[in-house]
């Protein structure tokens, strides 16, 4: 079934042409949350009142920095696929705070979503597809097994304790993470699903096939997940409502 896709391994340079998000394709970018000289002179221009307001709310430089990189990021990449200015694009939010494009934009069917970790941001463009991003940075320091008890399923608690190396056991905790955080970022419900009665990864700590989730509709509908080549020590994944028939992957 996923031989049917193709999905590019390498982070491509983006052109200086317009690159054009096809039917079927997702999009994904990286970039580093490093904001360039220009970017400090002009994210208050580009950048709505309601995202500075929560950019400055942020207790550390760090994660002020993180979240402005990747407004802009997103800005710019949708103003590339719009064909409107970075400043002019105006976002909605589902109730569980998911955004959104307004009405009030052109290109309705664009559906988008985005993570952020430390060094680097991930986002992720599809045409109608509903998708959700995940990217994290493995730390060594935290305990795994105090923590799957809200979120791992039987079968991953059971895998994960069969796992003696730390290092090992962090990156595989970290691997049903992202697929368990894209997921619920996707179907636009956040950790409001049940996320310990889902399993998404196999013995072998590849994903699953397909997930079946019935929505707060009750609607049950079936999700593809992928992992995506990420920088180390990063894990990143994406989750889909649909198989894409292309993965693309950019360098912002």
């Amino acid at each position: 079934m996923r031989g049917e896709m193709s999905f590019q391994q390498v982070w491509q340079e983006a052109s200086v042409d317009p690159i054009v998000l096809g039917s079927g394709e997702v999009h994904i970018w990286i970039r580093t949350n490093t904001l360039t000289m220009k970017e400090e002179a002009e994210f208050v221009k580009i950048l709505s009142e309601d995202e500075i307001r929560r950019a400055d709310r942020y207790r550390t430089q760090d994660s002020r920095k993180q979240f402005i990189c990747s407004r802009l990021a997103l800005r710019n990449i949708l103003s590339q696929y719009l064909g409107e200015k970075p400043d002019t694009i105006r976002f909605d939010y589902s109730k569980f705070g998911k955004p959104h494009l307004s009405p009030s934009n052109r290109g309705q069917s664009i559906q988008f979503n985005l993570s952020h970790a430390y060094q680097y941001t991930v986002l992720a463009f599809s045409q109608g597809m509903k998708i959700g991003i995940d990217i994290e940075y493995l730390n060594q320091d935290i305990h795994p097994h105090e923590m799957t008890a809200f979120f791992c399923s039987p079968d991953e608690i059971k895998l994960l304790r069969s796992i003696d190396l730390k290092e090992k056991l962090t990156e595989a905790f970290f691997r049903i993470w992202t697929f368990k955080e894209s997921l619920a970022k996707a179907c636009g419900e956040g950790f409001s699903l049940p996320l310990h009665q889902i399993t998404v990864v196999t013995p072998d700590l590849h994903p699953v096939e397909e997930v079946q989730i019935i929505d707060s509709s009750g609607v049950k509908a079936p999700w593809h997940l992928f992992s995506l080549p990420a920088p180390g020590p990063y894990l990143a994944a994406i989750t889909a409502d649909h198989l894409p028939e292309k993965v693309r992957l950019f360098c912002y």
